[in-house]
C-alpha cells in the first residue's frame, strides 16, 4: 500500500513542477516588459507570426515524435510517455504577447519529464531579449516558484548546455520536493523574436543527459527520420487478442486504446525492483509484495490491475484482512500522507459498487496542488483469498467513469485464462 502511494504522489508533483518551473517566461521583471500602464490586448487582437517556432505533434503505433522546422530539431517519445500538456499558440491575455506550451510530456513511471516554452520577448523599446539576458531575469523567479511548491535544498545557477550538437545558455537547478531529489536542465534558444525554453527533468540527476538525447537534429531539408518500429512491452499478464483477462475474477478490459508499461519498468517504478517481471506471483505475494499484472496509460489516465495478499499492512500499522478494512485504511491513510506534505485532499469518498457481477470497496479522492488536479479512484475486490484491485490516476480531468465503463464479465468458460 506505501509503494501504491508513493508513486502517486511522485506523479501529482512531478506533473506539478513540469507546468510550473518551466523557464523565464513567466518570471520576467518589471522592466523586461513593456510599461504597466499599457492596456491589455484581447487574443483576437493579436496575430500569430508565420515566424513563431511552433512546433508538430505526430503519433505512430504508441510513439510520438514532435518536429520544430524553425528550431531545427526533433524529439521522438516511445510508449513510456504520454502527453501532458500541448497548447495551441495564443497571446497572452494579459500583455497580447505569445507564450504557450509547445510540448510537455512525462513518463509513465513518474520519473522524469520535458517542456518546451515558447515566448516572444520584444521589448517595448524595440528589439528582442538575448536568451543570455531572458536566461539571467529567470533565476529569481526560478528560485521562488521552487520555494511556493514546498522545495527545500534549493540550488538554482546559470551555466551553458550542449543540446543537439550546440551550446546554450542555460539553468540548473536542483531541490528536494515532499517526496524525494529532482534535477532539471533548462535551455534558452533564441529563435527570431521569441525565447524557446526547454527543460529537462528527473529524479534521477544522470537521467538528463538521456532526456537530451531524445533529441536528434533535421536533416535533409528539415526532414525527420522514419520512427522506428515501436516494439510491444515484454512480459505482459493476461493480455490475449487485444484484451486483458482477470479469468478468476471473471472482468476483462480492451488495452486497444491504451499503452501497456513493460512489467520490469513496473517493478522499478513502484518497488524499486527493476528485474520485477523475473519474480513468480507466488514469490512476489508471499513477500507482501502486490502482483502489478498491467499499468496501462491513456492521454492523462493511467489504470494499474493488481492481485494481493491479504493480510495487507499498512504505514500506519494497520492490517487489512478484507477488502473494506483495506479501503477505510486507504481512506485514512492517503488524506494523512498528503496533509504531511502541506497538501489538502479536497474531497474524498468511500463507498461500495458493483462492476460487472462483483462487489467492489472503493475510494476516491480529489488533490489540486500548484494548478495541477489529480483524481484517484481505488476499487478492491476478494475471491479466494486474494484481493484483485484497479488504480485509477487521471491528471486533469476525471476519466474513472469512462475507464469502469469499459470492463465487462468474461465467459466462466475462459478457464484456461486462470493466472
Amino acid at each position: 500500500m506505501k509503494h501504491q502511494k508513493s508513486w502517486i504522489l511522485c506523479l501529482l508533483l512531478a506533473a506539478a513542477l513540469l507546468a510550473g518551473c518551466t523557464g523565464g517566461g513567466q518570471s520576467s521583471p518589471p522592466e523586461a516588459t513593456a510599461p504597466t500602464a499599457e492596456p491589455a490586448v484581447t487574443p483576437t487582437a493579436v496575430p500569430l507570426d508565420p515566424e513563431l517556432p511552433a512546433g508538430e505533434l505526430t503519433e505512430n503505433n504508441n510513439t510520438y515524435n514532435y518536429v520544430n522546422q524553425k528550431l531545427g530539431f526533433g524529439c521522438r517519445l516511445n510508449e513510456d510517455w504520454f502527453m501532458v500538456q500541448q497548447e495551441d499558440p495564443q497571446p497572452s491575455a494579459a500583455r497580447g504577447r505569445v507564450s504557450f506550451t509547445d510540448l510537455s510530456a512525462q513518463r509513465m513511471d513518474a520519473c522524469a519529464g520535458l517542456n518546451i516554452l515558447v515566448e516572444d520577448v520584444t521589448l517595448p523599446a524595440g528589439g528582442t531579449e538575448s536568451p543570455e539576458r531572458y536566461r539571467d531575469l529567470s533565476l529569481p523567479a526560478v528560485q521562488q516558484q521552487l520555494e511556493d511548491f514546498g522545495c527545500t535544498n534549493i540550488h538554482v545557477e546559470a551555466n551553458t548546455f550542449v543540446f543537439v550538437g550546440e551550446e546554450y545558455p542555460g539553468i540548473r537547478f536542483t531541490c528536494t520536493t515532499p517526496v524525494q531529489d529532482w534535477y532539471c536542465q533548462q535551455i534558452v534558444i533564441g529563435c527570431g523574436n521569441y525565447a524557446v525554453t526547454v527543460s529537462l527533468s528527473s529524479y534521477d540527476a544522470d537521467f538528463l543527459d538521456e532526456l537530451a538525447a531524445l533529441f536528434y537534429p533535421l536533416e535533409g531539408g528539415g526532414q525527420p527520420a522514419a520512427p522506428e518500429e515501436n516494439a510491444s512491452p515484454s512480459n505482459q499478464i493476461g493480455i490475449e487478442d487485444g484484451v486483458y483477462r482477470q479469468s478468476a475474477f471473471g472482468i476483462g478490459i480492451s488495452v486497444e486504446d491504451w499503452e501497456l508499461m513493460d512489467r520490469d519498468a513496473i517493478g522499478q517504478a513502484l518497488f524499486g525492483i527493476p528485474d520485477y517481471a523475473s519474480y513468480s506471483r507466488e514469490e512476489l505475494l508471499a513477500n507482501h509484495i502486490p502482483y502489478v499484472e498491467q499499468m496501462m496509460t491513456r492521454d492523462m489516465t493511467t489504470v494499474q490491475l493488481t492481485l494481493e495478499q491479504p493480510p495487507i499492512t499498512g504505514g500506519d500499522g494497520s492490517v487489512s484482512d478484507t477488502p473494506a478494512e483495506y479501503m477505510d485504511a486507504m481512506s485514512r491513510a492517503i488524506p494523512a500522507d498528503f496533509a504531511e506534505l502541506g497538501i489538502p485532499v479536497a474531497d474524498h469518498e468511500r463507498f461500495q459498487t458493483e462492476l460487472c457481477g462483483l462487489a467492489f470497496e472503493g475510494y476516491r479522492c480529489y488533490v489540486s496542488y500548484n494548478g495541477v488536479e489529480m483524481f484517484q479512484t481505488m476499487l478492491t475486490t476478494e475471491k479466494d483469498g486474494l484481493f484483485f484491485t484497479i488504480y485509477i490516476t487521471c491528471l486533469g480531468t476525471d476519466e474513472s467513469e469512462a475507464v469502469l465503463a469499459g470492463f465487462f464479465p468474461l465467459d466462466r468458460s475462459g478457464s484456461e485464462d486462470t493466472p
